[in-house]
């Protein structure tokens, strides 16, 4: 049993226990809750392989900053990349010390998104789900995630991983090799 299927059964015991499933009749999603610099995240589980403590990995020549690395996980190749130094250019990952890695996997990519920190499952239930974003968050966020969750007072953006990959500045290399 993974460790994300172990916490899905506690979450589900301890909701049913406190009679939080019973009265809430809200569509809610299962969700990763980690953070990026000052931002919460939320990520489908269903999109979650595992997170990742720590993992030996191999540098990319010639590469943007934020790709990472690449490394053998669990008998697949893992592409390492880092969300943060992606979205604000801020200092590259050297080593990876106590960020996390999140690993989703998709039909052909297995992708590891290194983030901060990791923070537990949240529930996002349909009624706090926002129209409109919070006036100080950055478009280059924006552009990542599919929506907006006002969870007790703070906001969460709901991840999209495979944004990132399908965005234009990924997989331009003029600027790497000029």
């Amino acid at each position: 049993m993974s460790a994300f299927n172990y916490l899905q059964e506690l979450d589900q015991k301890f909701s049913l226990s406190s009679g939080a499933a019973a009265t809430d009749q809200t569509e809610s999603r299962k969700t990763l809750h980690f953070k990026v610099g000052q931002y919460d995240f939320l990520l489908p589980l269903n999109n979650t392989a595992e997170v990742i403590m720590s993992v030996d990995y191999t540098s990319v020549p010639i590469s943007r900053p934020w790709l990472v690395g690449v490394a053998s996980h669990r008998g697949e190749l893992l592409t390492l990349v880092d969300l943060k130094n992606y979205l604000f250019n801020s200092e590259p990952v050297k080593r990876l010390n106590n960020r996390k890695v999140i690993a989703s996997k998709s039909s052909s990519l297995y992708l590891g998104i290194i983030v901060d920190q990791v923070i537990g499952i949240v529930n996002a239930h349909e009624h706090e789900e926002r129209n409109s974003y919070p006036a100080h968050w950055d478009d280059s966020v924006i552009d990542l995630i599919t929506g907006i969750y006002s969870i007790n007072g703070c906001y969460y953006g709901m991840c999209d991983v495979y944004r990132v990959i399908k965005d234009k500045g990924f997989s331009d290399t003029r600027k790497v090799l000029n």
